[in-house]
């Protein structure tokens, strides 16, 4: 890219991080910083050099405001008030900018933690990647994953947040490894599901054969056999339905008897905006339903129809049921 492109991408990525940070960001400037992130791995990278750029400034302002000597008397010169002011406005500043940044609101743009993967997705998307001749990811909506190496050669991938499918074929330098939370799976021929989603890891096998280790437990799983962990240790292995598991790969959703509010939970990993449930009782109606992700507008039809709730439609794609 030539240096005229390059600072100009640094400068709008500046004014994104003096846009996010001045508490007046917009659902609009959400999807408008969203689209800007998702030109080029550079535009990202820029933008978290940015950022940290701007966390320095404030952390040297925060050091100078220490280094300070307290005021003498009961004249308090004028410039100390400014530089205190100004330090107490940096570091607010920056603490927006961070927060904004690792959780942006009801998730309308991506975080810092998704764009600095290896891989990731945005909501709705999904990808197909060919890591190597063997080992084939298959990734669904807001997925991140870092790829690790062992001696230089590919070891496995981390899956930091989302859900993805991996076919992992026989080849030199195996099992291949995936890290989710604290538990790792290794296959050396098979192909499995990985969910990892709100701190709780998911591993379905589709095929072959594969082995889940966490906490100081190795189970092997078979073909249509699921297991859960999360930090307070494995559930016991059950059956799985893997149509309904590997519906996402149609852009399906398939649900069995599912509460409306993890309905809606699944929905908003694939819609941009937010559907907002308000009524709690509402949320404990079971539902049955396959839904295409692409027409989501007809769920929310159906559920206005179906229990007689109220819908209202905000901008930026936000929906509140009630």
């Amino acid at each position: 890219m030539s240096q005229n492109g390059s600072d100009e991408i640094r400068q709008r990525a500046m004014d994104w991080v003096l846009r996010l940070a001045s508490g007046r960001a917009t659902v609009a400037d959400g999807e408008a910083f969203r689209r800007w992130c998702g030109q080029s791995a550079e535009h990202a990278r820029t933008f978290s050099e940015c950022r940290q750029n701007w966390l320095g400034m404030q952390q040297a302002a925060q050091r100078d405001a220490a280094a300070e000597p307290e005021p003498q008397g009961t004249v308090t010169p004028i410039n100390t008030v400014r530089l205190a002011r100004r330090a107490l406005l940096g570091g607010a500043l920056a603490a927006s900018v961070g927060w904004l940044a690792v959780r942006p609101p009801l998730r309308l743009w991506p975080s810092v933690y998704d764009i600095s993967a290896d891989y990731h997705t945005d909501t709705g998307q999904q990808r197909e990647i060919a890591l190597s001749q063997q080992v084939q990811l298959h990734m669904n909506t807001q997925t991140s994953i870092d790829l690790y190496r062992r001696q230089g050669a590919l070891a496995g991938i981390t899956l930091k947040t989302g859900e993805a499918e991996v076919i992992a074929r026989p080849g030199e330098g195996y099992p291949f490894e995936v890290l989710a939370d604290n538990g790792r799976i290794q296959a050396t021929d098979a192909r499995f599901n990985v969910r990892y989603i709100d701190r709780a890891v998911c591993v379905t096998c589709l095929a072959g054969q594969l082995t889940v280790e966490h906490s100081d437990r190795s189970v092997r799983l078979l073909t249509n056999q699921q297991i859960s962990y999360d930090q307070n240790g494995m559930l016991p292995v059950v059956a799985a339905d893997a149509a309904q598991i590997t519906a996402w790969r149609r852009r399906m959703l398939v649900f069995n008897n599912t509460p409306l509010v993890q309905v809606i939970d699944e929905i908003n990993r694939y819609r941009a905006g937010k559907v907002i449930l308000m009524n709690s009782e509402l949320g404990k109606n079971l539902v049955q339903a396959q839904l295409s992700v692409d027409r989501f507008t007809d769920f929310t039809s159906l559920i206005q129809q179906v229990y007689g709730a109220n819908i209202r439609y905000l901008p930026g794609g936000v929906v509140l049921i009630s």
